[in-house]
């Protein structure tokens, strides 16, 4: 019994996925042996690709770029955020240790006048005093300083103060510099050593050798 072509040409797909039944498919097989026509057709789609499947692959494939560019887009905004904040972070440490931090010498009484006003050395301290250095942050309104005086100096603190105790130098703020910080830690190591003694702004220090730490509370 000869088939139609276009029956044949309808089923063709099925018969290429093999999923004709035994008699369908030796149907199919003997109408290509004996139809020309349909022999080319067969090879033409047999050889065609799967349009759907390639689409998928496409999709996939344009999925995964779209991934690999959103992950390499993250990594190149956190590397320049965590660029700006290491810049943002020198900046800080350079300028502000720079330009907000200050440090003055004196030599006398008389040169610390107007330092004495504006709060940054104590009002106590004697007028024999020399070699005076203080050091302000702006941005924390922290002082550190030092100065020298007689014992006719320190006497006068002691009845212008009231009583501190090393426990009261170990709560003042953290020192603006190396000296001052070796300075705190040797004084709170050694407080056998040391006169403690305070006013409403500082804490002061007061050596064997008339040397006068004082530091902001």
């Amino acid at each position: 019994m000869k088939y139609d072509c276009e029956l044949i040409k309808d089923i063709m797909p099925i018969y290429i996925d093999d999923a004709l039944s035994d008699k369908s498919r030796k149907i199919v097989e003997q109408h290509l042996d004996e139809c020309t026509e349909c022999s080319h057709f067969y090879k033409s789609i047999r050889n065609e690709p799967d349009m759907k499947s390639t689409d998928l692959i496409i999709q996939d494939k344009t999925l995964a770029y779209a991934k690999r560019i959103k992950k390499i887009r993250k990594t190149i905004i956190s590397f320049i955020a965590i660029m700006f904040i290491g810049m943002t972070w020198m900046a800080v440490s350079i300028l502000g240790g720079k330009y907000d931090t200050f440090v003055v010498k004196m030599g006398s009484y008389e040169e610390a006048k107007g330092h004495i006003e504006r709060g940054w050395v104590p009002e106590e301290i004697p007028q024999d005093s020399k070699d005076i250095s203080i050091i302000y942050n702006i941005d924390s309104n922290n002082v550190n300083g030092v100065f020298h005086t007689s014992q006719g100096g320190v006497e006068s603190l002691i009845n212008q103060c009231r009583v501190a105790t090393v426990k009261d130098l170990s709560k003042t703020d953290k020192p603006l510099n190396k000296e001052f910080k070796k300075a705190k830690e040797e004084l709170i190591s050694s407080p056998e050593k040391v006169i403690f003694l305070q006013d409403d702004t500082y804490i002061l220090a007061v050596k064997e050798d008339g040397i006068v730490f004082y530091f902001a509370k």
